[in-house]
């Protein structure tokens, strides 16, 4: 199943497969937002699944080899791409920013977000300090997207 078959669906479809299901994971609960929130992380495996308080999926976060090692066999890219290789793969993203210093997270690199209607997703990369690689892919249902519906 490709990785954005599972936003809107229930946590249990992703426990049940291989190789989720072996992979050690850490489930946490946000009740301190508007919205009941629930993590899933699979820290040895550099995977956050975030999901409604039902448990559907809302957002994955994917991480390169440097922050936790997600396994890119499950992709249909690598997370060592270059931004000038996304762009030349995915074209004009419908959201940019440039690398940046915030005063309280410190140095964020640039990042490029995609937003699809079918089906109702943004594909978000935020790559590395100095543009070699994807730091951290992001998949969100569409109604979770800062931004997106305004």
């Amino acid at each position: 199943m490709a990785m954005t078959e599972y936003l809107g669906q229930p946590i249990s479809k992703m426990l049940e497969i291989e190789p989720f299901k072996s992979w050690p994971v850490q489930r946490i609960v946000e009740d301190d937002f508007e919205e009941r929130l629930v993590q899933y992380v699979f820290e040895d495996s550099g995977l956050e699944v975030q999901c409604d308080g039902d448990d559907r999926v809302r957002a994955i976060f994917m991480y390169s080899e440097k922050h936790g090692g997600f396994d890119e066999s499950l992709l249909d890219f690598s997370l060592a791409s270059s931004r000038e290789q996304v762009l030349a793969h995915l074209g004009t993203p419908s959201r940019s920013g440039e690398k940046m210093r915030d005063p309280i997270i410190g140095e964020c690199g640039a990042w490029d977000r995609f937003d699809y209607t079918e089906p109702d997703l943004s594909a978000h990369f935020e790559y590395e300090l100095d543009g070699r690689g994807i730091s951290k892919f992001t998949l969100m249902r569409g109604d979770v997207v800062p931004g997106y519906r305004s």
